[in-house]
């Protein structure tokens, strides 16, 4: 994939990201996002059908990434625990990474704070 196309998708997805912590997912726009991410509404919907198909693109990356990883311990030799769960790092990572998106899903499913703070 060409460098400007990845560079832009990551500021797009990076703004979704900040968005859905300052303001939840279902309170943004995509006039919200490229305003954000500081784009075109053309730019954006030469990549996206709509915020939704920006956030599954991001979770089908996300995947990608974890099956990667999972393949890669799966050739080791080594233990079915240590090849099993070969995905584990890479996933705590990603949640240690977004933690304040995490966070404020948990808020908002349950209505509670998760009392962690990001650090």
């Amino acid at each position: 994939m060409d460098r400007r196309v990845q560079r832009t998708r990551n500021i797009l997805h990076e703004a979704l990201i900040s968005l859905m912590i300052e303001k939840g997912y279902e309170a943004i726009t995509v006039q919200d996002i490229i305003d954000r991410a500081n784009v075109g509404r053309s730019t954006f919907y030469a990549h996206y059908v709509g915020k939704q198909d920006l956030l599954m693109s991001g979770l089908k990356n996300l995947s990608r990434h974890l099956l990667e990883h999972q393949r890669a311990a799966l050739a080791l030799k080594r233990s079915f625990p240590e090849k099993g769960f070969g995905f584990s790092l890479a996933l705590f990572e990603h949640v240690h990474s977004h933690r304040n998106v995490y966070h404020r899903c948990y808020e908002r499913i349950t209505g509670h704070a998760c009392g962690l703070g990001a650090k």
